[in-house]
């Protein structure tokens, strides 16, 4: 059983006609009667009834409709978070930080006094609020 026959069974039960299932899947109508024919015969049950020109499925195939449906669902699942993960759209992140780049008030003033003028940020005295 194959994904490709899954979403072929689905597409036949939801619509109940294997021509219109074939069309909006873009297969021919002989090859998505065959995907139904070789999970028919794999498993040696009928999963719908021929009545005429359209295709109702039986209880086995009612049965057997929601676990299709969950399958792909899954895969559909399974999917998207290789895709994201493709994408870092979803993952770890690691962050590391060092107290190397760290600068003191005295480093600073030092830092002041040795460049009159100096129109860095680093420059301009820092004021903190509470202190005199």
């Amino acid at each position: 059983m194959t994904l490709e026959q899954l979403r072929i069974f689905i597409a036949v039960a939801e619509k109940q006609h294997v021509t219109q299932a074939a069309s909006q899947l873009n297969l021919t109508q002989s090859a998505t009667s065959a995907a139904i024919a070789a999970l028919e015969a794999r498993y040696g049950i009928k999963l719908f009834d021929r009545i005429g020109r359209g295709i109702v499925l039986t209880q086995t195939g009612r049965d057997f409709l929601n676990e299709a449906r969950e399958v792909v669902a899954r895969a559909k699942a399974a999917g998207q978070v290789l895709d994201d993960l493709a994408g870092l759209k979803r993952g770890s992140l690691t962050l590391a930080a060092s107290q190397t780049g760290h600068r003191s008030a005295r480093h600073d003033r030092k830092h002041r006094a040795s460049r009159p003028g100096c129109p860095s940020r680093r420059c301009r005295p820092r004021f903190r609020r509470g202190r005199g």
